[in-house]
């Protein structure tokens, strides 16, 4: 979530170089810190805020959201594992069929996975050459 939000503040015009980052872990801990004043900012899932309960909400204010589905669940694959990696792909596309996969992919609202394409992957790789050093 980090470098999407700080490509997201990039591309707003909010210097995200001047950012301090703490990683609480997941994103309850992290609204935690927002409304106890710890942190200022807080990335977060929509489907998470929307979520929120009446409190949360009422302690916290929404700058802006994204309305791309750039945001996505992603697996990696280590290289030294990429010749095994086809095993991974093949119980991931086949979980939408079995009724413990449906109840996974009930879990984390997602309807199922599917293979990236190239255009995809080059905006990831883009984002993650920009950040990461």
């Amino acid at each position: 979530m980090a470098i999407l939000g700080r490509f997201l503040c990039d591309e707003s015009g909010v210097d995200s170089s001047k950012f301090t980052f703490d990683f609480s872990g997941n994103e309850i801990k992290a609204l935690q810190s927002l409304i106890r004043t710890k942190c200022d900012l807080l990335f977060m899932l929509k489907k998470t805020y929307e979520g929120l309960s009446s409190f949360s909400h009422s302690n916290v204010r929404k700058l802006d959201e994204s309305v791309t589905d750039f945001a996505c669940h992603l697996f990696c694959v280590a290289p030294h594992l990429k010749d095994q990696s086809q095993a991974l792909v093949d119980v991931l596309m086949a979980m939408e069929n079995d009724e413990q996969g449906k109840e996974i992919l009930k879990d984390i609202q997602i309807q199922g996975w599917t293979k990236s394409e190239a255009g995809e992957l080059k905006m990831l790789q883009m984002v993650y050459d920009r950040y990461v050093k």
